[in-house]
């Protein structure tokens, strides 16, 4: 079913029209390109969970897609939703934000979400970024550039060209055809690396760093790989909290549904936001 979208300029949005396309499908134009966000409000809630996607599958989904949106009901506060431009208009199943090849979309969300945090009086420290995977990707570094925000994410890829090389391939031949892997590195790879994205920005935000330690790739690609980047590069990790679990059966799977809204409202409800 085709959906009628509302479109708003990204210089018009404040809390009377914010609240006025709450719990629907919008169009956020910025820059003569258009973001799908989907808004769940609620009267008076101090505090915003901003989701980001992981993988699609192609087959079931067509983009704009916004993953846990049937969740809000369930999370005490705000809801945003963040569809990833990057995969519409091809065939691609994950875009972790990359963009196009002159524009980092993870720039535009996050300018994004912090002007709907402004217009509704919500502070940095009381904004969470979520996503597991890919979405856990896009959340470290929505968080990195949102001084006192929180991530919490879920078996989260570090190093991008450290996942399965068809979907790696398959992004950058759509977003940068015709060149080689160090090439795009050496240009473009803060889009691609956890680290690197830290060191561009010069901040580490506040992470709850969910893992299944029974999962060994991710182990090896991206946990083992992010505390040593971290370490390697002096980089502070003080405000990491890392919480191994144990589940061969879920393996990159994120946490069931119950137990990632329950950690997301004990964060919300009772961590000390005034770091």
């Amino acid at each position: 079913m085709e959906v009628d979208y509302i479109e708003i300029e990204f210089n018009e949005i404040n809390k009377k029209v914010l609240f006025e396309n709450n719990n629907k499908e919008v169009i956020i134009n910025k820059d003569n390109e258009k973001f799908y966000i989907k808004l769940a409000l609620k009267e008076g809630a101090e505090q915003i969970v901003a989701f980001s996607n992981g993988a699609v599958n192609r087959e079931k989904k067509t983009p704009p897609i916004f993953m846990r949106s049937t969740w809000s009901d369930e999370i005490n506060a705000n809801c945003i939703y963040i569809d990833d431009k990057t995969i519409h208009g091809g065939n691609v199943r994950i875009g972790w934000g990359i963009g196009r090849k002159n524009r980092h979309f993870i720039e535009d969300y996050s300018l994004i979400v912090k002007k709907i945090a402004s217009q509704l009086n919500i502070r940095p420290r009381n904004v969470i970024y979520y996503g597991s995977s890919a979405g856990g990707f896009m959340s470290l570094l929505l968080a990195s550039m949102h001084t006192y925000s929180t991530a919490v994410v879920n078996n989260p890829q570090i190093e991008v060209f450290n996942f399965h090389e068809g979907h790696v391939k398959e992004l950058t031949d759509f977003v940068f055809p015709n060149f080689t892997n160090a090439e795009i590195k050496s240009k473009y790879y803060e889009r691609f690396s956890v680290i690197e994205f830290f060191k561009k920005s010069e901040y580490t935000p506040r992470i709850f760093y969910y893992q299944n330690d029974k999962h060994k790739v991710d182990i090896d690609n991206h946990f083992n790989p992010f505390k040593k980047g971290l370490e390697i590069n002096n980089i502070p990790d003080r405000k990491i909290t890392y919480v191994l679990y144990n589940n061969l059966r879920l393996g990159h799977d994120p946490l069931p549904k119950e137990l990632t809204v329950a950690n997301i409202n004990h964060i919300l409800n009772t961590i000390d936001l005034r770091y």
